[in-house]
């Protein structure tokens, strides 16, 4: 519905949606309870009070939602005939940004039907969520409608994590206004070589609390893409929308202190202060949560305050084990903190410092300021004794508690004393994990769920510290690496973590052949994972991943934009009919906007204006719902754009005039796609008055094709 055009519509149903699952009062228990639930709810919609995402919205529930005061909208620009594609596109445009939101009847804006969501348009849809038997699962797909990533902290996880693969999810790189390839998939050079986290816009990874608030240049952030994508004119998506609506599903969730991290993460990444403030409210209301705690400590030092963030975590470190507020089973969480700074100042370089922080973990009272006496850095038989007895209890308790995220941390932490009190040895450091894949393998049927979301956790911290070992040593064996990423692959061959290191890893040493036939490898063959839903379907995020890096391959290795095609068509899997390679396979990603947009980019990065039409059409007919795709013959292949932006000297053919463009435009009225502001009659006009004036110079009148006739070429 939003890639057809209608925003506002998608948006008004996922507000009825959550009020109507998360925010009504009471149970229902019959069907005629159901009658009477719904009937009540038309009557809260049609009273035009605040919805949820809305300024002054509480919730169904409440009663006490406020009225919205009306609002008015006053276009900036207009449609001139002279230049009539340019600025259609532009007034489309800004009406496009006005409405992402469902307007209301009182709004003083203009005359279309469609800014307003009825309540009668709703009740068809909201029958269908009618006993949903997970919160998870509702708030996953709500976060992968706003383009972000899944919490991966329930139950549902592993059904909603497959997700991230979907071809069809997939498309938020359509609302990105970049002209060009590079935005999306960055070269690497001998700069970006420096850092593994480059093709961060196709994640596809268990999201955990690291890589919430990672620092990108550090390791895989999970907000950062998304914030990228999103905080921009043209982005379908309005962040501020966004961040009120998880604030009031963390209202309507009091005991998800995930959900809450979450939304600070979400915050965070569009506004620190304001992030910073909503973090401490939650305190307030959540004093014994260790996860807000460590989330504070965790943007205060993002922000810089360092001493700030220090005091933060001594505190609550301290009051975790002396308060009786905490349970014992929320004072095993502390070990999330714990995990949190050394990870920090592993990262600033401060080994000494760490060592120090493993030494304090077995005190009731830890001090965090760094100690006068030099000795207090060092293990001794017995400090080293109590740290490793301690995180191993811990390690069992959290287990039996089936904290997948605290206890892969626990395990983290395990390995990494065990890799400063062995002198950095790598091997020693591979132990703990080792212990721990095998504990999990223990586990009755029932800890299935957890089992699985924890050994890929598991293999992504130990990933983490090889991507550390690698940059900060100056000796390890790159083979070992190798494998050690290439048994992650073998279990999880679409996670982009272990993809990337796995690239980064060998483009060092100028191997990039064992990539090419790794990324061959899992695009082609169906892998028989334990927890695979889809076994026949290749996820999106795998090829994209296979085109990013065939694009970064040098010449030398035999890439060419001959291999990069390839690499797009196998992804496509129909048959271009301009190549005589035929990929048919299961792995189909045809539905994908964002492929089709970016084989166009990258024909147009090629100076080959005659492909990117030609892959344009192809995307039309294999997309038919897609407005944004359409849009692209305004935004990228218009003859005026097409001469700007690539010398004729080296460009293969024109971009699209009048009589194409007018062509497509039928397109958008034969697919009854949303149009917000219609030229049809200035079309039709100029078109007459380009038959007139060919018709005084005594020249053959070219006829423009009709939508009919437009839209047979471009039948599926």
């Amino acid at each position: 519905m939003r890639e057809a055009g209608f925003a506002e519509h998608a948006v008004g149903l996922w507000q009825a949606i959550l009020e109507l699952t998360l925010f009504q009062s009471g149970t229902i228990d019959s069907a005629t309870a159901r009658e009477e639930v719904l009937s009540a709810f038309m009557d809260f919609w049609d009273s035009e009070v605040a919805r949820v995402g809305e300024v002054g919205a509480k919730g169904w529930r409440s009663g006490h939602n406020t009225l919205l005061e009306p609002r008015s909208f006053t276009p900036r620009l207009r449609v001139n005939s002279k230049s009539i594609f340019a600025s259609w596109m532009s007034c489309e445009r800004e009406h496009i940004h006005n409405a992402r939101l469902p307007a209301r009847s009182l709004d003083e804006e203009n005359d279309d039907p469609y800014r307003v969501v009825l309540s009668t348009d709703l009740r068809e849809v909201l029958s269908l969520v009618w006993g949903l038997a997970s919160t998870d699962v509702l708030v996953d797909s709500f976060l992968y409608f706003c383009h972000l990533p899944p919490i991966a902290f329930s139950n549902d996880s592993k059904k909603t994590n497959h997700w991230m693969g979907d071809s069809f999810l997939r498309n938020e790189f359509m609302s990105s206004s970049d002209p060009a390839l590079d935005r999306w998939v960055h070269k690497w050079n001998t700069n970006t070589r420096t850092t593994a986290s480059v093709p961060v816009h196709f994640q596809n990874f268990v999201h955990s609390f690291d890589t919430l608030f990672a620092d990108h240049e550090a390791w895989f952030s999970s907000i950062g893409p998304w914030a990228t994508a999103v905080l921009n004119s043209q982005s379908d998506v309005d962040p501020e929308w966004v961040s009120k609506v998880l604030r009031s599903l963390v209202e309507a969730m009091p005991r998800n202190d995930h959900l809450a991290a979450y939304s600070i993460a979400v915050e965070f990444a569009c506004d620190r202060i304001k992030a910073a403030k909503y973090a401490k409210s939650l305190l307030k209301k959540r004093p014994s949560s260790l996860w807000l705690y460590n989330v504070y400590a965790l943007i205060e030092r993002r922000s810089g305050n360092l001493e700030a963030a220090d005091r933060v975590w001594e505190t609550t470190l301290s009051m975790s084990q002396n308060s009786k507020m905490f349970t014992e089973r929320e004072k095993a969480d502390s070990v999330l903190l714990w995990h949190t700074y050394i990870w920090e100042m592993l990262e600033a370089g401060s080994l000494d410092y760490v060592s120090y922080l493993f030494n304090s973990i077995p005190q009731s009272s830890p001090s965090l300021k760094a100690p006068v006496d030099p000795k207090q850095y060092i293990f001794s038989p017995t400090s080293l004794l109590k740290t490793h007895n301690l995180l191993s209890d811990i390690q069992e308790a959290l287990l039996a508690a089936g904290k997948a995220n605290t206890f892969v941390a626990c395990v983290d932490c395990l390995a990494i004393l065990a890799y400063l009190s062995k002198s950095r040895d790598l091997n020693k450091a591979l132990q703990p994990y080792s212990n721990a894949f095998d504990r999990l393998a223990t586990l009755p049927v029932q800890f299935e769920s957890f089992r699985s979301v924890s050994i890929e956790l598991l293999h992504q911290a130990r990933a983490r510290l090889l991507y550390y070992h690698a940059r900060t040593s100056s000796i390890y064996k790159h083979s070992q690496i190798r494998a050690l990423l290439a048994d992650s692959i073998s279990l999880f061959p679409h996670n982009t973590i272990f993809l990337s290191l796995f690239a980064w890893n060998e483009s060092r040493f100028r191997i990039e052949e064992r990539v090419r036939d790794t990324i061959m490898d899992i695009t082609t063959k169906a892998h028989n994972r334990a927890d695979q839903i889809l076994t026949t379907q290749v996820p999106i995020t795998s090829h994209l991943f296979s085109i990013f890096t065939e694009l970064n391959r040098p010449i030398y290795a035999g890439s060419t934009p001959h291999s990069v095609r390839a690499a797009f068509e196998k992804a496509i899997g129909d048959q271009d009919p301009s190549t005589p390679t035929h990929h048919n396979t299961v792995s189909t990603a045809r539905s994908s906007l964002t492929l089709w947009k970016l084989y166009i980019l990258f024909e147009l990065s090629q100076h080959d204006i005659n492909r990117a039409k030609d892959v344009f059409y192809r995307g039309m007919r294999a997309c038919p719902w897609s407005k944004e795709l359409i849009m692209l013959a305004f935004s990228h292949l218009r003859a005026d754009i097409i001469q700007e932006r690539y010398p004729g000297a080296s460009r293969k053919g024109d971009g699209m005039n009048f009589l194409e463009l007018r062509s497509v435009y039928n397109v958008l009225i034969e697919k009854e796609l949303r149009i917000h502001v219609d030229i049809e009659d200035e079309l039709d006009e100029l078109v007459a008055e380009m038959q007139q004036k060919t018709a005084a110079l005594g020249l053959p009148i070219a006829m423009p094709e009709d939508a009919d006739s437009e839209d047979e070429r471009m039948q599926l």
